[in-house]
Order: structure tokens, then sequence, then C-alpha cells
């Protein structure tokens, strides 16, 4: 029921409030999410409920902005998350299913029994009373680059595999492969020829380097690239091309300015099950399960309770610094009963991004814009329906992957955004509610469903189910809204 101007203000409720207010603000800074933690407690995420919401027609959360305090919530709820518009690279693999990409990368290789590299001129002594000579001497070895060999023992089975071996100078692979080992493709990358050798014949070999290759059975491509440096913009771009060519993401990486010897093993991925893993290069996150926390981009992120199973990993393509998604699930047998989805982006130019559209919307139940700055600090957040929820591509490719594990995505869900931004870093939370029943006919009038926001009330159990994330969704935002 809405309270008349000037009496709210002098109540005793209003000044409860603003005490609640203050004590959760206070228990908030001490679970800071999105905080660089180092040792010490994981930070906790945990639902306070605030001051009851009402859900009825045409009401709203008080933090909402005063200038769209009499929209109507009658129209179809259909209000996406902006920052999830983001086209997904090509994964149309030409391998199986289970493929694994495993990525090493040097500066250069390691001359033999420590030896080390001479230069032009000290191979040249011999002709130093001869200028003729000297000058056909320093021609033949002034900025020549020796090939060295790295030796790479491949004994990881049974999943297939695609090597990615890197090297800026020139360096000969020599390959020891254990016989259960199945490696589908070989793809060299560097600046100067990379070449291979200890294979059979029938793996394919393709080489991508900016200096031609003497390698004789291999296949030519465009595009060169190397990394051997994992917090390096040409490692990002490497990985990004690597999933573009194969429809992969990378398994592992190792590598180091020099080196001689690698190995491929079952240790190697370290099972590919680093919960909470402080690491996430790769696809540390499909198919592994979180708790209170999870590191993405180099940020902290702090879950809501209960165990998260990691459903989707995507490595954008971001020319100003990186920029991660990552989706989660949390499971009642089967069933998906929440979904989130976390951005990432962080740019090394520190400046800042555009004025962010899913700010200026208009909430439904609940939201707020504290700011909203192009290219400078950006606050807000909102809770509404949702009936078109998984239309964007990374979040239809989560419902796919939902559908596999056995859980139908629902037609509605009951979604909750956050975004928060400085100069160099942007974060994205969207958090999906799903209902047993919030399946609805395709043909059917959404202002008669039982989930529009006129109908909830309606029902005592989709009312509560409402409130009650409604309620979390609110006090969430203040943990959200502090520090990054």
């Amino acid at each position: 029921m809405a309270v008349e101007d000037g009496l709210w203000e002098t109540s005793a409720a209003w000044r409860w409030t603003v005490v609640i207010t203050l004590l959760l603000s206070g228990l908030a800074y001490l679970f800071s999410p999105w905080r660089n933690q180092g040792t010490g407690t994981p930070p906790l995420a945990t639902y306070k409920a605030p001051p009851t919401v009402a859900i009825g027609k045409a009401s709203f959360n008080r933090t909402q902005p005063a200038s769209t305090s009499n929209t109507s919530v009658s129209t179809a709820a259909s209000r996406l998350n902006p920052a999830f518009d983001v086209g997904l690279p090509s994964l149309n693999s030409p391998f199986p299913q289970g493929t694994e990409v495993h990525m090493i990368g040097v500066y250069q290789g390691a001359l033999p029994n420590g030896q080390k590299e001479q230069p032009w001129w000290a191979k040249c002594m011999a002709f130093k009373d001869d200028s003729t000579a000297m000058a056909e001497c320093h021609s033949k070895y002034a900025g020549l680059r020796s090939t060295r060999s790295i030796s790479v023992e491949v004994s990881r089975s049974p999943a297939p595999m695609v090597l990615v071996l890197m090297s800026y100078d020139p360096v000969l692979w020599r390959i020891s492969v254990n016989p259960r080992s199945r490696i589908a493709k070989i793809i060299l990358a560097g600046y100067h020829g990379q070449d291979v050798d200890g294979i059979a014949n029938s793996i394919p070999v393709e080489v991508r380097t900016h200096e031609a290759s003497p390698c004789r059975n291999c296949s030519r491509q465009g595009e060169y690239f190397y990394a051997y440096n994992q917090d390096s913009k040409e490692f990002d771009d490497a990985s990004r091309k690597i999933q573009k060519i194969t429809g992969v993401v990378q398994t592992s990486f190792q590598g180091g300015y020099q080196a001689d010897r690698f190995a491929i093993s079952d240790t190697t991925t370290a099972n590919r099950t680093p919960a909470n893993s402080t690491d996430d290069k790769g696809d540390v996150y499909t198919g592994n399960s979180f708790k209170e926390q999870i590191l993405i981009a180099g940020q902290t992120v702090s879950l809501p309770t209960g165990d998260w199973r990691g459903l989707a990993y995507i490595n954008t393509a971001s020319k100003r610094g990186q920029d991660k998604l990552v989706a989660l699930g949390k499971y009642e047998g089967r069933r998906c009963s929440e979904m989130i989805a976390i951005r990432i982006q962080v740019v090394a130019d520190s400046s800042g991004f555009p004025q962010f559209s899913g700010c200026k919307t208009t909430p439904r139940y609940a939201g707020d814009v504290q700011v909203n700055e192009s290219f400078g600090p950006q606050m807000c957040y909102e809770v509404t329906h949702m009936t078109d929820a998984w239309s964007q591509p990374f979040l239809a490719s989560v419902a796919t992957q939902m559908a596999r594990q056995g859980s139908s995505p629902p037609t509605t869900v009951l979604a909750s955004s956050f975004h928060k931004t400085d100069r160099k870093l942007s974060v994205d939370l969207l958090h999906y509610a799903i209902p047993e029943d919030s399946h609805i006919a395709r043909n059917e009038d959404w202002n008669s469903s039982i989930w529009h926001p006129n109908n909830i009330d309606k029902s005592a159990e989709r009312g509560r189910f409402t409130q009650e994330r409604i309620q979390s969704a609110t006090t969430w935002y203040q943990i959200f809204s502090l520090s990054l």
C-alpha cells in the first residue's frame, strides 16, 4: 500500500529502516565481492532480507528513480541485459567431442648440453685477415637464428588431442608419442619457421608462421601467432585464434622464455577439477563445481550460497584487454533451479566504457541507478521477469547445455541484473531464478500469464517465490555496489 507524502519520513518505520540499512551496509563491507583477494577467509555472499517489497500492480521498490515511479508493468517482459549481447566465436569444430587442445610456447629452444649461441664474429674469426671472406661470413651468419630442438613427450590418453607448438625463434619439435595417445592434429606457430619430427605421416600438420617453414609435409596457413607468457596480450590473442581455428577451448598451456623439453600427460591438466581455482587461463569452469567464490579475469567474484556447476565459458575477442563470460547453474536433482551468468571486461587503456544502456531502462519490481557516466563510474541493477531469457547467443548456448544435462530451459524466469564499471573494469552479473512451472505456451498472451506481475499475487506460492527473489536481489545489490 502506498504511503502518503510526509507520513513515511516521519514514521518510526522509516527510522528503523535507516538503522537496518546501515547495519546491512556494514555487514556488506565485510564481505565485499570483486575485491582482489589475498590470503585469508574467502568472501561470502549471504542474502539478508530487506524491508518487504510490494509486487502488486504498478508497485515498485523505493530505490527506484522517481521519474519512473508511474511506469506500468503490464507490457511484455523482454528486457534483455545488453551486457550479454555478445557474439560467440565459431564453435563448429572439425574434431570429435572431447578433443583436447594442449598449447606449448617458448621464445626459443635451448642448445644441447648447456651450449651458448656464438655471435656471428666468433664464427668468422678464421677469416679475420681476409676482408672479402669476412664479409661473406658476415652475410651468412649475421642475423641468422640457429634452429634449436625441443623434445615433447606425449602420454596423455585416451582423448584425441590437438598440439599447438609455438616459438618466436626457429625450432625443430621432436615428438615422442605413447601408442595409446591420439594426436588429431599439430599446429606449428611462430615468427620464424618451425618444423616437426617423430610423428606418423597420417597426422596432419598445419604451419602458421611469418617466415617460411622447412616442414615438407605441412599445410601452410595464414595469420601467424606465438606466445610463451600466460600474462600477456599475445597469449590472449593466441588463445582466441586457436579457439577459432579448432572450435575447442584450450585444455592446457606450458611455456617459458627458453626450454628444451615438455611433457603432456594426465597431470598436465590437473584432471580438470580446479574447483575455486585461482587460475582462470583456459576453460577451468565448464563441468567443474564452485562454492562461495570464483576467479574470472583476475577478479574474485563472490557467489550466492550453494554449490554451482560450470555450464559455459567464452573468452571473446577484445582489442582492449580481456573479455570473459562464465555461466554457472545450481541444480536440484537434474533440474537447474538457478543460473548465473558473469561477464568481466578488463581494459588496458584505462579509458572506461560507454554509458551503459541497461542502466537507462525502467525497473519492473525493484531497481536503482546510482550513476551512469560515459567512460566513468556506472552502477545499477534491476529485477524483472523475462519471457525470452535464452535468445542471446551466450545464454542460448547455456540453455543448450542445460538441455543436454536433462534440465529443460523454461520460458519465463525472474531475472536480476547487476552492472558496475570503473575506468579499467566492467562487471555484469545476471541471475535467473527458475520456477518449476514457469513454462508458458508460445501463443499465450503475456498479460494473462500466471507469471505476469499483475497475476502473481493470485497464487500465494508464486507470490512468495517472487517476493523472496526480489528481496534477495535487493540485498545482493548492497554487497555488489561496494568497491571493486
